[in-house]
């Protein structure tokens, strides 16, 4: 019975437990996100191939190349623009 009482009275003596609030905290994480639609990205232009004897038969092959190489940059300059910071 004493060591009851003796528990019970040095038991009552201890600091009571610490209260911890737990209050919501907003962390930002970088998270990788798609800034194109994939369906978007131009596709490279077909190659040239073999060119014709007549010289300008062929560069008016290369020329038109050249224009289809230089739409297909713009159009893919133009989507980067929008990701780039």
């Amino acid at each position: 019975m004493r060591a009851l009482l003796l528990a019970l009275l040095l038991g009552a003596c201890g600091a009571p437990a610490p209260i911890v609030k737990l209050q919501p905290v907003e962390v930002r994480v970088p998270v990788p996100v798609a800034c194109v639609d994939r369906k978007d990205i131009p596709v490279e232009p077909a190659r040239v191939g073999a060119l014709p004897d007549d010289a300008r038969v062929a560069a008016d092959l290369l020329g038109d190349k050249v224009l289809e190489l230089r739409h297909a940059f713009r159009l893919a300059a133009g989507l980067l623009e929008g990701c780039a910071d």
